[in-house]
């Protein structure tokens, strides 16, 4: 257990490290891709598919993603 933990903090410093040389360089793309995890892109997406291509698949994918949001 201490050995995963151990991990993870190592993981967590090389990024911070990352971060610290690069002087933030990619600090947008990151931000962008942040972005893309907020609630408008899963939606539309999720629209997509209930009014373009399937409606029982797009009911069973808005069932289940409105349960994540709890």
């Amino acid at each position: 257990m201490f050995g995963t933990m151990d991990l993870q903090i190592q993981y967590l410093l090389l990024l911070q490290h990352f971060r610290e040389v690069t002087h933030g360089v990619f600090d947008g793309f990151f931000m962008g891709a942040t972005w893309l995890g907020e609630i408008i892109i899963p939606l539309t997406f999720l629209s997509i598919i209930y009014w373009g291509i399937n409606k029982k698949a797009g009911t069973f994918l808005f069932f289940n993603f409105g349960l994540t949001l709890y």
